[in-house]
């Protein structure tokens, strides 16, 4: 079986303090996930044309293409809103 996170990317928005941002890259990294350097946009044409899929996922459900995840800190200020294309 490939690892949990495996086609899964994730962007970062936050400072981090529980649980410390370095352990959540760790975690991330760990179970096979890429970290993005920029907040993804679901309407880009790099997004569009990624054609990975979760393979966790239950088969049928929206979260099969799901495969960009924003992790942001809740004692922030700014809360990213859902996005499902």
């Amino acid at each position: 079986m490939p690892p949990l996170f495996d086609g899964c990317f994730f962007y970062m928005l936050g400072s981090f303090c529980k649980p410390p941002k370095d352990e959540l890259i760790q975690l991330v990294k760990g179970a096979g996930g890429q970290l993005l350097n920029r907040q993804p946009k679901p309407d880009s044409d790099v997004t569009q044309t990624l054609n990975a899929a979760a393979y966790h996922a239950k088969p049928g459900s929206d979260q099969v293409l799901c495969t960009q995840y924003i992790l942001y800190d809740p004692q922030s200020s700014y809360k990213p809103q859902k996005v499902r294309v």
